[in-house]
């Protein structure tokens, strides 16, 4: 094994060209971090990708970069937070990116201005960040995201609920009276040909 390290054509590159090259292997890369029986003693709660997995050195050189460019998705039960209590504080410190699925739609009200406002989200996150915090954990504002599902836009992922939730609904309704009017419009238009 010490041999493949040595005689490696990506181990002779100088580190400057193999940091690029890590960071376009592991741009995009997607994980759900998840705590079984005793991998809370392990270090890594979820499955490396192969790269970092191919030698030590790679590892150590590669790691930091996976966790800046990795986003974790989380199923938003406390459990599944146990990963961070385990990870290096070196590699917590990167984490740009973690979202919950909160596993909820986004209820559109019967008249416009009732727009539901996002606080169930905005409660769950609020929640997960305080218990992190009184664990000693605590990460940039923004990295904590949550899923909000619309109607037309599909699953979106926020920082801030409160605020995005109703601009979301506004945009839905504002689709769907467009449709309306559309339709309206096509009917009459029949009509008077007839």
């Amino acid at each position: 094994m010490m041999e493949n390290q040595v005689s490696s054509p990506l181990l002779t590159l100088p580190p400057e060209l193999r940091n690029t090259i890590f960071e376009l292997v592991l741009q995009g890369t997607t994980t759900e971090p998840e705590i079984k029986g005793d991998d809370l003693q392990s270090g890594e709660p979820f499955p490396l990708p192969p790269l970092l997995r191919s030698c030590k050195q790679i590892y150590l050189e590669a790691s930091l970069i996976f966790y800046e460019r990795t986003t974790f998705y989380l199923n938003g039960s406390l459990k599944a937070f146990q990963w961070l209590e385990v990870i290096r504080a070196r590699y917590l410190t990167a984490i740009t990116e973690v979202g919950i699925d909160t596993a909820r739609y986004m209820v559109e009200w019967k008249r416009d201005y009732e727009a539901w406002t996002g606080k169930d989200e905005q409660g769950r996150l609020d929640q997960i960040t305080e218990l992190l915090t009184g664990r000693g954990i605590e990460l940039p504002a923004g990295v904590f995201k949550v899923s909000i599902n619309t109607e037309h836009d599909g699953m979106v992922w926020t920082a801030d609920p409160e605020k995005d939730a109703p601009n979301m609904v506004a945009k839905t309704v504002r689709r769907r009276r467009h449709v309306l009017g559309r339709r309206r419009k096509d009917s009459w238009a029949s009509i008077s040909n007839a």
